[in-house]
């Protein structure tokens, strides 16, 4: 049986490649919003830079901050579609999905991405 944790309202999708100089700046922005019901989802498109280890600094400080790793460099296109069709369980399964059942399944109101 699948655990009923109440999802977010809202999922922002951060995707980032080699971003070290500016994330800090970009996570604390994101993080720290006065609307407060969303997970924020990093999809570090396989940086070679700081990127990793700050996103996981965030994430260690953060429980609505979830990390995407690409193994490789799939680009902006390849970044945003693996943030908005991956549906991270508290399980840590990951299934992927149509938009229709993400959105269904998450109560989904809206989406942000950020260019990198």
């Amino acid at each position: 049986m699948m655990n009923k944790e109440k999802r977010p309202l809202v999922s922002v999708v951060l995707p980032v490649y080699n971003g070290e100089k500016y994330l800090r700046l970009s996570l604390e922005s994101i993080l720290n919003q006065t609307f407060t019901d969303f997970e924020l989802i990093a999809v570090d498109d396989g940086s070679v830079d700081q990127t990793p280890e700050i996103l996981e600094e965030f994430r260690k400080r953060d429980s609505r901050v979830r990390i995407i790793k690409n193994s490789k460099n799939e680009g902006l296109p390849g970044s945003l579609n693996i943030g908005f069709f991956v549906l991270i369980y508290p399980t840590g399964q990951i299934v992927l999905g149509s938009r229709k059942k993400i959105i269904d399944q998450n109560r989904a109101k809206g989406i942000f991405a950020n260019h990198y």
